[in-house]
C-alpha cells in the first residue's frame, strides 16, 4: 500500500537508510571545500532553512505524536483490522481524490494524464466497488496523482523555505499554503469525520515504520528534510528522467529486499537486555523478537550492515525468510549504530576486538531472554542458535565464529553464516568515502544538478508501487547515493558522541556548539578520517591500545586474515559471497576460497547483497542455514 502525502515522504526518509551498498572507484584527486562539495551541500541544505530554529522542535513534536499516540493505536488497529480492509479503504481513500488530481493535471496541461485519471476513477468506481479494489491498475490505468502544491511547481513557483508543520510532518511554503484548495477538492472534507477517519487508516498502517525511523535515531531533522525536498521534486517531475547511460550497480537489488507481508514488523515482540559488563547506567539493548507459535528450540540471530538498524527493510526481509521456515527470529542493531554502542557504554564504535566481545555478551543475553520467555527450560527444550550476518554483520560474524574456535564465547552457537564480508574493512571504509566524492569527478558546472537528480531517482524508485521496476540509475548515480547513504549513517555516530559527552575527543574535527554545524562538519567527515583522527586516538587516550601502538598495526588488527587459523578451525563457519562484489579487491576471493575451503560459496553475480532476492541464492541460503 502506498501511503498518502505527507507519509509517503516521512517514511521515504527512513527508506533511504536502508541499503548499504559500498563499491570501489578512485576519489577525485583535489577535495574542494565542504561548502563546495555536491553531497554535504545536498545533506546541510537541500532547500532554504531560515526557520532552523523552530522546524527543529517541530520534528521532535512529531516524533513524540507517533511514538506514544500513533504507534501504540496502530498497535491494536493492526491487529483488529486486516491488512485487505486497510488496503481496500487505501484504495477507496485513494479514489476519492478523483476531483483534485483530474483538475490539477489539467490545469498542468496534462491532458493524456487527466484522460487515464478519468478511465481509471470509472473501472475503480464500477468494477472496483467504489474504489475499495484497485481494478484499474492491472488494466494498464496507473495512478497520476497531482495537487496544487506541485501545479504552482509546474507554472514556475518555488518552494520558498522549508516548512515542519506540527502533526502534518514536512513541507515547505508553497505545499503549505495550497493545503487549503487540495482539501476543498476532496469529497471526504465535506463529511464530518470522513477525512479524519481515511487519514488515521493511512498513519496505522505505517506508525510502526514511523515509530522505528523516529526511535533509531538520535536526530532525524536532516534525513526528513532531505527526503521530503527531493521526493517532492521527484513528484513534480512525475517520475520522469533522462535514460540512463549505464545500468546501476547489481548491488541496488537489495532495494528489493522487504518483509512480502506488509506486518510482519508490527507483530514482532520489542524486548531489550542489559549487556554484561556494561556500566550500571548504561540502557539495555533493544531487539526485535519474531516469535514461532510453537518454540522448538531453533534460534537465529540477524546481524546487520554497516550503520543498519533493527527496524530496516532489507533486514526485515531476511527476518521474515528464516521466520518462514519454522526459526525463532531476533534482530538487533548494527554494531555501528548509537543504539548498540550506547547500551555497551563504549565511547566510539571500531575496536573490532571490544565490539565483538560487547556483541557476543549482548547476543548471550538475547538467547537466555529468549529460552527463557519460552521456558524452554521447564519444557526441556534444547537450544540450537545461529548468527547470520551480512556485510559488517558479518564481519561480526566471522568474529565470533573466532572467539568460539578460542573458547571465549559463551553464546555457543551451533551454526556461524556470513554473506558477503569483507577481507579488509578500512578499504571498505575507503571505498565509500570514494563514493561520497564521486561528483567531485563530475563537470563542475553539472555536478550539483547531477547530485540532485540522483537522489530523486532513487526517491521514485523506493516509492514505486511496482517492485520489478528497476531504478532509472545510472553507475555514477548509484555509486554516489552508497556513499550519501553511508555518511548519514556517520552522522548518527558523531551525533551520538557529542550527546554522550564526547565533545573533547571531537574537538579537533567537529564543532558542537550548535546542531547545524555537528550536522555540517560530520558530513565532511570521512571514515578514514574517522578512524585514524577520532577513534584510534581516543582510544589510545583511554588506554585501550598502547600509547606507543602504531595506527598501522591497529588498522591491520581488523583484516580477516588475522583470524585465518581460528576460522579455519571451525567447522561451524559457512560463507556466501559473490564473484562481482566490488568490495572484493584482488586476491580477496581466492584468499576466501582458501580460508573456508568447502565451506565457502561464491555466486557469479549479485554485487554486494545484491542478489538476496533472488530464488537460488535464497535457497542455497536456506538449505546451508536449516542444515542438520
Amino acid at each position: 500500500m502506498r501511503p498518502h502525502t505527507p507519509l509517503r515522504q516521512t517514511l521515504l526518509a527512513a527508506a533511504i537508510l536502508l541499503a548499504t551498498l559500498p563499491l570501489r572507484l578512485t576519489a577525485a584527486d583535489a577535495t574542494p571545500s565542504p561548502d563546495d562539495h555536491p553531497g554535504i551541500r545536498l545533506l546541510h541544505e537541500p532547500i532554504s532553512d531560515p526557520l532552523d530554529g523552530l522546524n527543529r522542535p517541530m520534528e521532535s513534536v512529531n516524533a513524540f505524536c507517533v511514538r506514544y499516540l500513533a504507534h501504540p493505536v496502530s498497535l491494536a488497529y493492526n491487529t483488529v483490522v486486516p491488512e485487505t480492509v486497510q488496503r481496500g479503504v487505501d484504495n477507496f481513500a485513494h479514489n476519492l481524490l478523483f476531483p483534485l488530481h483530474l483538475v490539477t493535471n489539467l490545469l498542468q496541461g496534462k491532458g493524456q494524464r487527466a484522460w487515464v485519471l478519468t478511465r481509471r476513477f470509472v473501472v475503480n468506481t464500477t468494477v472496483g466497488f467504489l474504489g475499495f479494489r484497485d481494478a484499474a491498475t492491472p488494466k494498464g490505468l496507473p495512478r497520476c496523482p497531482e495537487d496544487f502544491g506541485q501545479t504552482l511547481a509546474v507554472w514556475g513557483v518555488g518552494p520558498g523555505c522549508y516548512l515542519n508543520l506540527p502533526l502534518l510532518g514536512p513541507s515547505n511554503v508553497r505545499d503549505a499554503l495550497t493545503k487549503l484548495p487540495d482539501m476543498l477538492l476532496n469529497p471526504a472534507f465535506y463529511v464530518t469525520g470522513a477525512s479524519l477517519a481515511l487519514n488515521a487508516n493511512s498513519l496505522f498502517a505505517n506508525a510502526p515504520f514511523l515509530n522505528n525511523y523516529f526511535a533509531s535515531s538520535n536526530g532525524t531533522y536532516p534525513t526528513t528534510r532531505l527526503a521530503y525536498t527531493l521526493a517532492r521534486e521527484a513528484d513534480i517531475r512525475d517520475g520522469r528522467f533522462p535514460e540512463p547511460t549505464t545500468p546501476p550497480d547489481e548491488s541496488l537489488g537489495v532495494l528489493k529486499l522487504k518483509p512480502g507481508d506488509r506486518m510482519f514488523y508490527a507483530r514482532a515482540d520489542h524486548r531489550a537486555v542489559r549487556i554484561p559488563g556494561a556500566p550500571a547506567d548504561a540502557p539495555e539493548l533493544p531487539y526485535l523478537l519474531f516469535r514461532q507459535k510453537r518454540f522448538d528450540g531453533r534460534i537465529l540471530l540477524v546481524l546487520p550492515g554497516l550503520s543498519s538498524t533493527k527496524g530496516n527493510a532489507d533486514i526485515l526481509g531476511l527476518a521474515e525468510l528464516f521466520h518462514q521456515q519454522g526459526l525463532t527470529v531476533a534482530v538487533i542493531s548494527s554494531t555501528f549504530t548509537p543504539e548498540f554502542f550506547s547500551a555497551t557504554g563504549a565511547g566510539l564504535p571500531g575496536l573490532l576486538s571490544r565490539d565483538v566481545e560487547h556483541l557476543d555478551h549482548a547476543l548471550t543475553a538475547i538467547r537466555d531472554d529468549i529460552l527463557q520467555r519460552e521456558k524452554a527450560t521447564a519444557n526441556a527444550i534444547t537450544p540450537s542458535v545461529t548468527v547470520f550476518g551480512v556485510s559488517l554483520g558479518a564481519i561480526n560474524t566471522l568474529h565470533l565464529a573466532a572467539r568460539d574456535s578460542q573458547g571465549l564465547s559463551p553464546l555457543h552457537a551451533a551454526r556461524f553464516i556470513a554473506v558477503n564480508p569483507p577481507r579488509d574493512p578500512l578499504k571498505a571504509l575507503q571505498t565509500l568515502d570514494a563514493c561520497f566524492d564521486l561528483p567531485l569527478s563530475w563537470p563542475a558546472d553539472t555536478r550539483h544538478e547531477k547530485a540532485r537528480l540522483a537522489v530523486q531517482r532513487i526517491a521514485t524508485a523506493i516509492v514505486s508501487p511496482n517492485d520489478a521496476q528497476p531504478p532509472q540509475l545510472d553507475l555514477d548515480d548509484s555509486r554516489f547515493l552508497i556513499g550519501l547513504n553511508t555518511r548519514l549513517g556517520l552522522l548518527e555516530i558523531i551525533r551520538a558522541a557529542h550527546l554522550n559527552g564526547l565533545d573533547d575527543a571531537l574537538a579537533p574535527l567537529i564543532r558542537t556548539d550548535s546542531p547545524e554545524h555537528l550536522e555540517h562538519d560530520a558530513f565532511a567527515l570521512s571514515y578514514d578520517r574517522y578512524i585514524r583522527q577520532l577513534l584510534f586516538p581516543l582510544l589510545q587516550r583511554q588506554g585501550l591500545i598502547p600509547a606507543d601502538a602504531s595506527l598501522d598495526a591497529f588498522i591491520a588488527q581488523s583484516r580477516l586474515d588475522t583470524l585465518a587459523p581460528h576460522l579455519q578451525a571451525n567447522p561451524k563457519v559457512r560463507l556466501f559471497h559473490n564473484q562481482n562484489d566490488l568490495l572484493l579487491r584482488d586476491g580477496d576471493l581466492d584468499w576466501l576460497q582458501r580460508t573456508f575451503a568447502g565451506r565457502a560459496v561464491i555466486f557469479p553475480r549479485g554485487g554486494h547483497l545484491g542478489n538476496l532476492t533472488v530464488p537460488a541464492v535464497r535457497k542455497a541460503i536456506v538449505g546451508v542455514t536449516l542444515a542438520p
